[in-house]
């Protein structure tokens, strides 16, 4: 394999096809009066471009497997979805943020609203986005959800908070008995 560069401070990388009688470069966006035609320019060995590689200076930019952006007649939306990977951390869905302390899988998810969307085209992966309760999911969405679910989930809300606050008082209690003062 082979590189070089054209005047337009381009590079291409070059595979060998293995056939010597000429050489071959393929390319987009050029005409033929920007190459000199030099018939001492035969080669040995044939060549076609592979792939195009980027100046040094552009980095790639890390791409989130959570980032999705749709269109609608509004505008676009962009959300972030959660991994449903057990013991992946629970993710808002409006800024990204990672909630390291509650993670999927466990009853912690009962402190979010949960909504799964299927918009994505996907048949298979359906996206899953947390929001800290239904109105943030309607304002985002702009859409709307009925009272009674709202309901339900406000009584869910309260009972994984009582769970909570427990399960801390617990750990508070245990961590006091096993302190020791000398």
């Amino acid at each position: 394999m082979s590189t070089f560069e054209l005047d337009r401070s381009e590079t291409f990388t070059l595979e060998n096809d293995g056939d010597n009688s000429y050489m071959e470069m393929q390319y987009d966006n050029y005409e033929d009066d920007d190459f000199d035609d030099d018939d001492n320019s035969a080669s040995s060995a044939s060549y076609s471009l592979v792939t195009k590689k980027k100046k040094e200076k552009e980095k790639k930019k890390v791409v989130d497997k959570g980032y999705r952006k749709f269109k609608t007649k509004d505008g676009n939306i962009i959300y972030f979805a959660t991994s449903m990977l057990p013991g992946t951390p629970i993710r808002d869905a409006i800024y990204g943020h990672r909630f390291f302390e509650y993670q999927v899988g466990t009853p912690n998810e009962e402190l979010f609203f949960k909504v799964c969307n299927a918009s994505n085209n996907s048949s298979q992966n359906v996206d899953v986005l947390f929001y800290d309760n239904p109105e943030q999911f309607e304002s985002h969405m702009n859409c709307h959800v009925d009272i009674d679910s709202k309901n339900r989930w406000a009584e869910k809300y309260q009972h994984a908070l009582q769970r909570n606050n427990r399960l801390q008082e617990y750990k508070e209690q245990k961590r006091q008995e096993f302190t020791v003062v000398k």
